[in-house]
């Protein structure tokens, strides 16, 4: 398994620096506002763009017909793809969550980090499949589309619902919409590795 994700990392390897230059970014941004409203909407697009970037060129090097054909099982294949996305979401969500600390309302703070992380969860669990099963060049327009519409619902709610003045929805539990797109997330997440992992075991490699 290690093996598989060194190879997912070699492969965003030269376009790294574009991702942590964005990062740095709006890092510098959601800790001059001491909100990490900003950072956050960084975990969406690192759950995907990264895996994505390795989907493609694992399918441009016919790598998935060669780990098979080597011994790795289609299963362990599949679950390293989902694990590969957590390694690159992961630190985004352990510096949002440092956010929180600098905050000035800190629970609300909180609410939107787990927001966030549970929004990147959900436009991973949808994308990975269809990556697994069309691939990335035959999905591409179908990718943007489903990219922007997960991209714009999860940041347009985010900014509605923790916007300033906001302070979380009128009349609703501070942590209501968050946790419940966390749960979500975490579901979505399960049952995306469950279809990736059947996808694979019927594709034709």
């Amino acid at each position: 398994m290690i093996g598989l994700l060194q190879k997912s990392w070699k492969n965003v390897r030269p376009v790294i620096g574009y991702y942590l230059f964005f990062c740095l970014l709006f890092f510098v941004v959601s800790a001059v506002g001491r909100d990490p409203l900003y950072f956050s909407v960084v975990g969406v697009l690192l759950a995907v763009a990264p895996s994505l970037a390795s989907l493609s060129r694992d399918e441009a090097d016919g790598w998935d017909a060669f780990a098979v054909a080597a011994g790795v099982s289609r299963a362990r294949l599949a679950l390293s793809r989902y694990l590969f996305a957590l390694c690159c979401v992961a630190p985004a969500w352990a510096v949002s969550a440092a956010l929180v600390f600098c905050a000035q309302d800190r629970l609300q703070a909180l609410a939107v980090v787990l927001f966030f992380a549970g929004a990147g969860m959900i436009a991973a669990s949808v994308m990975l499949p269809l990556c697994l099963r069309f691939g990335v060049e035959k999905a591409r327009v179908l990718l943007i589309v489903v990219a922007i519409l997960l991209f714009a619902a999860a940041t347009t709610n985010g900014i509605l619902f923790f916007g300033e003045g906001r302070g979380g929805a009128e009349g609703a539990p501070h942590f209501a919409l968050p946790c419940a797109v966390l749960a979500a997330g975490v579901l979505a997440a399960a049952v995306s590795l469950l279809a990736g992992i059947r996808i694979l075991q019927r594709k034709d490699l």
